[in-house]
């Protein structure tokens, strides 16, 4: 889970946020805002009726291995106004239309949709044991230990040695179980230089890497090679393979250089799930790529990378952009403050660059680092319930985005430009910005659009809270 750092004062603001939030459900500009569904109890509640307009979901997978991935669709139209909240069973939620989540833990699971619409009343439905995650994979079961021997059947009592083997041994519905130990990479750049798992398939099933039950599994690289492994996890044309409780650790200071310069990397590739993991420590990005779709980053935390934390796309190529990708439950924090590997001082926790995608960040953390909190160029964003704090730009949108219960804050002193940034370039962008709160910019609270005076940009701002701004 994510860490509890500086708990104490984003309580606080959370309670400022709320006192000021009420239960209510109003159109403006063709969108509908809505915040009944805020996880407070102390909230007024329009009454709940089960099933008022006959809404039903459904999904794509309700039984298989841990981690279970899993796409979830509403019969709610797309062009209907609503607002959606999502409960798994495992005490995660999502404020998606179309969430996608991995489930990590054997058992069965409760799934609840409650939607609000322009109704008076607010429908839930309830599917009890919809979701059952069990331990043995459809394909093949595989073991690695770090006193195992690549020669084994990779048995659970023959068990593989490295990390990078086994994974190239795993067929579309297999699964490699990971058990505790350090796993280094290999300085032969024709084997094991880093770990480069078989493709899943849509038909065959995802190829899975997962850490055993409660034991900690640690990557680093080659202590042979000066300049480190490029990569520690490279997923090149890759498609439905999913990696959970994984560490993988750069070695930065006191190292000179880290042994780890790219956490993961993914190019042309799509249906990827990190789930669970720690990277930190790496020399240039904790996580890189482009040219992806049908992207879950789940309960991954990132920090003390000396690029950003996570970064996608190529500089104004559009067609190498992303689309459909999903960060929820993530932590990023001290992006260019590794001391080592001339950390950039633009380093955000998120960056993406300008892509025709869309990208849905929800319930994250974007702590202190050198550069930008959320920095979106996608031509959608939606970010709900998140917190952003000491970051030079907190929240920054291009294009259109829907903010809804975010707190953007300043405590570090001259830390940030404009906490929140509206680009505004893009002609006849769409931007909603409701029930948030921002504290103490050092410049601007919010700025919009000072770079394009002669483009039009609908921007909706309702039900904000904006305390000791600079600016």
């Amino acid at each position: 889970m994510l860490p509890n750092y500086k708990a104490q004062k984003n309580v606080l603001f959370v309670i400022l946020l709320l006192s000021f939030c009420f239960s209510f459900s109003k159109t403006i500009s063709g969108y509908s805002i809505d915040t009944s569904l805020l996880e407070t109890s102390n909230l007024p509640k329009s009454p709940i009726q089960q099933n008022a307009f006959a809404v039903n979901f459904t999904a794509d997978s309700t039984y298989g291995d841990y981690p279970l991935v899993v796409s979830f669709e509403s019969n709610v139209s797309s062009e209907t106004k609503a607002s959606f909240l999502w409960d798994f069973g495992d005490g995660v939620n999502s404020r998606l239309r179309a969430p996608t989540h991995a489930y990590t833990k054997p058992g069965e699971y409760d799934v609840t949709l409650t939607v609000k619409t322009n109704s008076p009343t607010i429908a839930q439905l309830k599917e009890e044991n919809f979701i059952t995650v069990i331990e043995e994979p459809a394909g093949e079961l595989f073991y690695v230990t770090p006193s195992g021997d690549n020669a084994a059947t990779g048995a659970a009592a023959h068990p593989w040695r490295d990390i990078w083997y086994g994974a190239e041994q795993l067929a579309p519905g297999d699964t490699l179980v990971v058990r505790e130990g350090i796993y280094r990479l290999s300085s032969d750049y024709d084997e094991g230089f880093e770990i480069s798992p078989n493709t899943g398939s849509e038909t065959h099933g995802w190829v899975k890497i997962r850490a055993a039950p409660n034991e900690s599994v640690i990557l680093k690289g080659s202590e042979e090679i000066e300049n480190g492994n490029y990569v520690g996890i490279d997923l090149t044309d890759r498609q439905y393979v999913a990696i959970q409780g994984l560490e993988i650790d750069g070695e930065g200071p006191p190292e000179p250089d880290a042994n780890i310069r790219l956490g993961i990397w993914y190019e042309n590739c799509h249906h990827l799930a990190f789930v669970d993991m720690n990277i930190h420590h790496i020399s240039e990005e904790g996580i890189k790529g482009n040219s992806a779709h049908h992207i879950l980053m789940e309960d991954v935390i990132i920090t003390y990378s000396c690029y950003s934390a996570f970064d996608c796309g190529i500089n104004d190529q559009p067609e190498y952009g992303v689309d459909e990708f999903t960060i929820r439950e993530c932590y990023f924090s001290f992006s260019g403050r590794g001391g080592w590997n001339n950390p950039q001082d633009r380093a955000d926790a998120v960056a993406c660059e300008i892509s025709e995608g869309t990208m849905y960040i929800e319930y994250s953390e974007a702590i202190s680092n050198t550069g930008d909190g959320w920095d979106c160029k996608l031509k959608n964003a939606y970010i709900y319930n998140c917190i952003t704090g000491d970051n030079l730009n907190n929240i920054k949108v291009w294009q259109n985005a829907v903010i809804e219960n975010c707190i953007a804050y300043n405590l570090e002193g001259d830390t940030d430009w404009d906490s929140v940034f509206f680009d505004c370039g893009v002609e006849n962008s769409k931007i909603v910005f409701c029930n948030n709160l921002i504290y103490k910019g050092r410049n601007y609270a919010l700025c919009a659009g000072y770079d394009y005076p002669g483009t039009t940009c609908y921007i909706t701002f309702y039900n904000n809270i904006i305390v000791l701004s600079d600016g």
